[in-house]
C-alpha cells in the first residue's frame, strides 16, 4: 500500500511542478513581450488553460491514426494563441512570443517529468 501512496504523491508533486514551471515560463515570455499588467498568477492561469485546451484537442484527435496527434498539436497551438491574446489583451506577435515560451516550458517539463516518474517507478519497484 505504501508504494501506491509514494507513487501518487510523486505524481501530484510533479503536477504541481509542471503548473509552476509552465506559469514561470509564460510569465517570462509575457515580460519579454512587454505585456502590460502581467502577474505570475495570471500567467499561471493562462498556462493551465492552454495546457488543458491542447490536451483535450490532442485526446479527441488522437483517434485519427496517421495525422491525429499532429493535427491536435497544430489546432491546439492555433487556439492557444487566441487564448493568450484574449487573456493578456495583446496583439498577434506578442501572443506568438508568449506561446513559444510556453512550448519551451512544456518540452522542459515533459523531460523533467519523464525523468522523475522513471526514478519514482525504479525506487518503488
Amino acid at each position: 500500500m505504501v508504494p501506491f501512496f509514494t507513487g501518487a504523491g510523486a505524481v501530484l508533486l510533479l503536477l504541481l511542478a509542471v503548473i509552476i514551471l509552465s506559469g514561470f515560463f509564460m510569465y517570462i515570455g509575457a515580460k519579454m513581450a512587454s505585456v502590460p499588467n502581467v502577474t505570475f498568477m495570471k500567467a499561471t492561469g493562462v498556462a493551465i488553460a492552454v495546457s488543458v485546451l491542447c490536451s483535450v484537442l490532442a485526446f479527441f484527435l488522437a483517434f485519427i491514426p496517421p495525422i491525429g496527434p499532429i493535427l491536435g498539436m497544430l489546432i491546439g497551438n492555433f487556439f492557444a494563441i487566441f487564448l493568450i491574446k484574449s487573456f493578456f489583451v495583446i496583439g498577434w506577435g506578442k501572443a506568438l512570443l508568449v506561446l513559444i515560451f510556453n512550448i519551451i516550458a512544456q518540452i522542459i517539463v515533459m523531460i523533467i517529468g519523464a525523468l522523475l516518474l522513471t526514478g519514482t517507478i525504479i525506487a518503488v519497484a
